[in-house]
């Protein structure tokens, strides 16, 4: 089962590489989708798996917006941003103005983490 669900994530990746998914086509939807993903990669008990999959997929593909938030809500749970993923993740949607992705990762974020960075962006949302 384990081998599966981390198929799933890499199909995913390579996915979005070969089909170069552009900014557009995201969609809140799509995050919920991953959410339901990360809820498996934590019931299955493969989250090391999942981080070291996004930390060397991200090595070649620092844009990617899957493995950018799958590292993000990882790192966030543990209480804390390891590397710049939180925050590549905002500015790619923030430079595209896909305002209600950017206010629905800013929710997401601050459920785990009080960030200057990420309330200042979310106090711009009436």
């Amino acid at each position: 089962m384990s081998e599966q669900i981390l198929e799933k994530l890499e199909s995913l990746l390579n996915e979005e590489k070969w089909t170069r998914a552009t900014i557009n086509n995201y969609t809140i939807k799509n995050f919920e989708e991953l959410n339901k993903l990360l809820d498996d990669f934590k019931r299955i008990d493969v989250i090391q798996n999942t981080r070291d999959i996004t930390s060397e997929y991200l090595k070649h593909n620092k844009n990617s917006i899957v493995a950018l938030y799958i590292s993000s809500i990882l790192q966030l749970e543990g209480g804390t941003i390891e590397d710049n993923s939180v925050y590549n993740l905002l500015k790619i949607f923030t430079d595209n103005l896909k305002w209600n992705i950017v206010e629905f990762l800013c929710k997401k974020f601050l459920n785990f983490i009080e960030d200057k960075i990420i309330l200042n962006l979310f106090l711009q949302f009436p």
